[in-house]
């Protein structure tokens, strides 16, 4: 039986509306954990990043408890 592997990341990116091109100062940080399981760290790594693109995140990073 093959193993598999668990990561978790945090995902951060802006909160937009219409009215952050005249106040940039005020935009909210969101933030969000996901964890996938696959044969592979690398699988999960290569999806992170495919995830992060996806939601518009401007950082991700592995989550560390």
């Amino acid at each position: 039986m093959k193993t598999m592997k668990t990561k978790t990341y945090t995902f951060y990116w802006y909160k937009r509306t219409s009215q952050d091109n005249v106040n940039a100062i005020n935009m909210d940080i969101g933030k969000v954990n996901k964890t996938w399981t696959m044969p592979t760290e690398k699988e999960i790594d290569l999806y992170a990043k495919y995830e992060a693109n996806r939601i518009g995140a401007f950082k991700y990073e592995e989550y560390t408890p």
